[in-house]
Parts: C-alpha cells; structure tokens; sequence
C-alpha cells in the first residue's frame, strides 16, 4: 500500500472498513513528504478542486452528500494499492506496477488488514479488485450483483463480493485474523463512466453508519 494510509478520527463502531483506491497521481515521483493522508487532507481544504471529486463521488456512493463529505470520511480508513505516487492518467504504468508487484502488493494490505482489525475493503477499482489474492480451497466463491436497470436503461455495471476466511492461505500469501468482506466497483473516474446511484440503494442495505 501506499505510505501514510488515512485513519477517521472517528471511526465506525459498527465495522472497521477500508476505502481502497488504485493509485496516486502525483507529479513528483519519489517525493518522501506526499502520503495519502496528505491528500485526504489536502481535499477536506479544497474540496471544490476538480481533481478531488473521486472522494466526493465515494462518500455519495454510501448516501452521503457533499456537505457532509468529512462526516463520512471520518467513519473509515483509505489507502491506495499501489505503493509508488506518479501513476499517469489514461496510462498504463498502474497496471504494469500491479502486474509486477502483486504479490508484494497483498501481503503489505493483508499485513495492515490484521494490523488494524479491517472487517470490510471496498474496493473502487475493479483492477485492485481482481488482483487481491485468489480463492482458497476452503472458501465460497464469489458473488456478483447486477445493477438494477436506472429509468428502464439496461446498464453494464455490477457489484462483486467477496468473504475471505481465516486460515493458512497458498503462495505463502499472509493468514488473515479473522473474516475479512471485500467489495468491488468501478473506479470513480473510470472511462465507462460511473454514477454513485448504481451503488447506493445496495450499499445502504449492507452497512449500517
């Protein structure tokens, strides 16, 4: 994961959940003062700045307006996948450092998973999604939710969901504490486009804020 991971001050009592991104786009590559954290902060700040609707765009996903955008973000954690700052946008360096560094990759968020008690991942990348670490033996498989057609229109869209269970796992890939329910979306700014309304009837069904 990237370094400097975003913790809400006031986190839900509910569930441990993690908002997980893709990648940072940061000019300056190898920069040691740019963490995630900074930029979760950087948005609170600037919040009208074009390049932070991504969060907006989340935080409404769960029913939550732009007003109430710091309420939201203070009830969860968020990280990205990707531990390098400078992926592009519309490039493919994202893809090929996740191609490269998966395994990597999944024992850093299995390690914080544990470390910080995660119940919950959504995932708002389907390309983070698919690379998370496969199946074991003992577990089901994983579900997929189709989204509702919207005003009689069929849509290209779904829900993917995922139960991980405790126990030694192949690929020497890190033994998860305990169960562990991850979500997968469309990223927020993907090119096929995205509308929080696909995710947010499901979403209030499954979390209680």
């Amino acid at each position: 994961m990237h370094k400097g991971v975003f913790k809400g001050d006031h986190l839900s009592m509910n569930q441990n959940m993690l908002i997980l991104g893709e990648s940072h786009h940061h000019a300056e590559p190898n920069d040691l003062n740019y963490t995630t954290e900074s930029v979760v902060k950087n948005y609170f700040s600037n919040p009208n700045d074009p390049a932070y609707r991504f969060f907006d765009k989340i935080a409404a996903c769960f029913g939550f307006s732009a007003s109430e955008r710091e309420r939201f973000w203070s009830q969860v954690w968020f990280g990205n996948y990707v531990d390098e700052s400078d992926c592009g946008i519309g490039d493919n360096k994202a893809i090929e450092l996740v191609k490269k560094n998966r395994d990597t990759y999944n024992r850093e968020l299995f390690e914080f998973v544990n470390q910080n008690g995660i119940d919950i991942i959504f995932c708002f990348s389907r390309l983070v999604y698919n690379n998370l670490p496969g199946r074991a033996s003992f577990e089901d498989k994983a579900k997929n939710y189709p989204i509702p057609d919207i005003c009689g229109k069929p849509y290209s869209d779904y829900i993917r969901k995922f139960i991980y269970k405790p126990g030694a796992r192949a690929n020497n890939d890190v033994e998860l504490y305990k169960p562990l329910t991850v979500y997968g979306f469309r990223h927020p700014s993907s090119k096929g486009g995205f509308n929080y309304a696909h995710y947010m009837d499901y979403l209030k069904e499954e979390i209680q804020f």
